[in-house]
């Protein structure tokens, strides 16, 4: 029988933010860029709604697809971001591209309260997009 516990391994924290922070700086941006949205159009709530800023040259049902599964993916991974915290740092470093200061600045928090959250952020964002990419690093 298979037991849910088993999900529930121990982590290599170090490893694990690591690995997230490697999954943002690259495939999440390559995702973005794939999706042919802006930063602005990212920070409304919903941009599914925009109109696609990529022009599909042969118009072939299986890139228009792909696009939609692209945002959606996309979608999926803000929400995850934005999930449980008032103010996500990281949505505002990966997708905004606002520096480490800014962000200290516009929460008016210290530079150990700051990174301390940041890795917290990037702990939980591993665990919320298990179903999609598993970027956890198990000891």
């Amino acid at each position: 029988m298979f037991d849910l516990l088993d999900d529930f391994k121990e982590i290599d924290e170090s490893k694990t933010k690591s690995n997230v922070r490697r999954y943002l700086n690259h495939n999440f941006q390559r995702l973005i860029d794939r999706c042919g949205i802006s930063a602005n159009q990212l920070q409304s709530p919903k941009f599914s709604d925009v109109p696609f800023s990529k022009s599909v040259s042969n118009h072939s049902e299986d890139n228009v697809i792909r696009l939609m599964e692209y945002r959606e993916l996309l979608q999926y991974l803000i929400t995850a971001m934005k999930t449980g915290t008032d103010h996500s740092i990281l949505f505002d470093f990966y997708v905004l591209h606002y520096s480490d200061i800014k962000i200290m600045q516009e929460l008016h928090i210290s530079n150990s309260t700051y990174y301390s959250q940041k890795n917290k952020e990037l702990l939980s964002f591993a665990d919320k997009i298990i179903t999609v990419a598993d970027l956890n690093i198990y000891k």
